[in-house]
């Protein structure tokens, strides 16, 4: 992807700060014409965080060190930290208006614009929050005024979405490349975020066009979302897979609002039906069983680009029962937020028509009688 590169070019300039400045702003401008807003925010953070850094060597009343940011910038911390500089000024680094307290607000600024953009009013609050500190520490009051008439505003919006649950966040989807043609990420995995509005057809034509395209068009395939034997693979084509995951939290807390599960995630899931005899999909739930596969990536989402590496994996294996008993808790679930205020009276209908009287996944009915027959 070309925001990976991008990033990547700017890492590799560490040692020169302007420039690693410059390719943050190429990045920004990528992300702002492709209507990332959630990326612009990440990515104008991370500069801020640069500018932060040489503020305060030069004791310029800027209060924030680089932990002040995790809590709106979740991947600052692999940030590294600017080097040393003996002379700055004589070896021509940082250069510019960039560099200055102008340009640190100017960024904190931009980065709550991209924030409402991206209807991420919570983290509006913690940018605010920076520029309020800094307004403080100088005395300018007028300014910190502004910042809490906006302030009210924001808060407003907030609490309106909450309420009519209009937001909507992000889909993810796990992308796996398989056989030696693709070189050093051959056998990798990336979770890939994509707009709310992205289905995984979606995806899955934009990197089919994308790759034929490159390799052409007998060269590439698709695979189903099975385990691989790479050895039975054709070595002289490029193989993929594609699957729809969701964020995963070990330990839930049911206080945590929507925001809260959708922000810094680092884990996801996704399962894959099978059966004993080699088939996906049984009609009889004694003999369905379901893969389920947890992956960690390198960085957490939202970040500086929209794709992240998968560094770990772990599988489990639930039993029919296990699969019935999973079933009719994601649908208790799925019952009692319908029951939360405000109740929307036509959703909660088809949630509990489609519980009780389900026609494509066994209902409650049939899982009785499968499990529990001999008992009842």
């Amino acid at each position: 992807m070309t925001s990976d590169l991008y990033y990547e070019v700017c890492r590799s300039y560490h040692d020169s700060p302007d420039l690693q400045y410059v390719w943050l702003k190429n990045l920004t401008e990528l992300h702002k014409k492709n209507q990332n807003w959630q990326e612009v925010a990440q990515t104008t953070l991370v500069a801020a965080n640069l500018v932060a850094q040489r503020l305060k060597t030069m004791e310029m009343g800027i209060p924030q060190s680089k932990d002040r940011f995790i809590s709106v910038c979740p991947n600052i911390m692999q940030e590294k930290d600017l080097p040393n500089f003996d002379n700055p000024e004589e070896e021509g680094i940082f250069q510019g208006k960039a560099f200055t307290l102008e340009g640190y607000l100017t960024l904190l600024q931009d980065t709550i614009y991209a924030l409402k953009r991206a209807q991420m009013y919570e983290l509006c609050i913690e940018v605010y929050n920076l520029l309020i500190e800094v307004y403080q520490a100088r005395r300018e009051y007028n300014k910190m005024g502004r910042c809490f008439l906006d302030l009210k505003h924001v808060c407003s919006l907030l609490v309106a979405v909450v309420k009519d649950k209009s937001r909507l966040f992000g889909n993810y989807y796990r992308v796996g490349f398989f056989g030696p043609k693709w070189g050093e990420i051959k056998g990798k995995s990336f979770i890939y975020k994509e707009s709310p509005t992205t289905r995984i057809g979606d995806i899955r034509s934009r990197l089919q066009e994308q790759y034929e395209n490159k390799f052409g068009k007998d060269k590439v395939e698709l695979l189903p979302n099975q385990e691989v034997d790479e050895s039975k693979l054709d070595a002289n084509k490029y193989f993929y897979q594609i699957a729809s995951v969701t964020e995963y939290c070990i330990s839930v807390d049911e206080n945590d609002s929507l925001f809260e599960r959708q922000f810094g995630i680092d884990t996801f899931i996704f399962e894959t039906p099978f059966t004993k005899s080699g088939k996906a999909q049984s009609n009889d739930m004694s003999e369905q069983y379901r893969r389920r596969t947890i992956l960690k990536t390198k960085q957490k989402f939202p970040g500086v680009t929209k794709r992240s590496l998968v560094i770990d994996r772990k599988t489990i294996e639930l039993t029919p029962i296990e699969v019935a008993i999973d079933l009719l808790q994601n649908r208790n679930k799925v019952a009692k937020q319908e029951c939360e205020e405000p109740i929307n009276l036509k959703t909660l209908q088809q949630v509990l028509q489609g519980s009780v009287l389900a026609q494509v996944n066994a209902g409650p009915l049939e899982i009785a009688n499968v499990f529990l027959k001999k008992k009842l």
